[in-house]
């Protein structure tokens, strides 16, 4: 069976969007310097969430625009896959599997309770009103609730959460977290 150009196009496009994201380059300028002949990874890195500084890995947040921007997604693997950017993590099995897992423990179904908020998040963000009386937030929009998210959890008190998810293994069947997620969900549970 012939493979046809169209298919071709539409993989090469999604690869480079993907690619991207990840790297936190702007999506146009990427298409503009291989069409040019010129190395995209040489692109400056654009902050795609504003407030969440660069780690140590280069990390800023990437895939937000990508995801949610671009595609102007509710997918509950692609908004994941947006935190974990944000996180400086990447989109293993595992990451998503823990993510997906852990949104469980704050929400029973996708989408969440509480609005453009996967892990009830307290923190106030611009049109950001309350939820319920321990102060889970509602987002105007998914790109303020990844953003808000991302905060939350690379705020400083969950430093084996962000460990996790940056080596790609995950928060499951990992002894490392269990105080982080005590903290997070005030008592609540130790594993998801």
């Amino acid at each position: 069976m012939p493979i046809k150009a169209g298919y071709l196009l539409l993989a090469g496009g999604g690869a480079i969007i993907i690619w991207s994201g990840v790297r936190g380059k702007p999506v146009t300028n990427v298409f503009r310097s291989l069409i040019g002949g010129e190395n995209p990874a040489k692109i400056p890195q654009t902050e795609f969430i504003s407030g969440v500084t660069p780690t140590a890995t280069g990390s800023t947040g990437q895939g937000v625009t990508m995801l949610t921007g671009l595609l102007g997604t509710t997918s509950q693997v692609q908004v994941n896959t947006a935190i974990l950017a944000g996180l400086g993590a990447l989109p293993t099995g595992s990451n998503l599997a823990s993510l997906t897992a852990w949104e469980k423990r704050e929400f029973s179904s996708w989408p969440p309770q509480a609005q453009h908020n996967p892990m009830a998040s307290t923190l106030t963000e611009p049109g950001s009103t309350q939820f319920n009386s321990t102060g889970v937030q509602n987002y105007p929009n998914w790109p303020t609730g990844i953003r808000a998210t991302v905060a939350t959890i690379n705020s400083g008190r969950y430093p084996n959460i962000v460990a996790a998810f940056r080596s790609g293994k995950g928060l499951q069947n990992n002894p490392n977290v269990a105080n982080d997620l005590l903290i997070w969900s005030g008592g609540g549970y130790s594993s998801v």
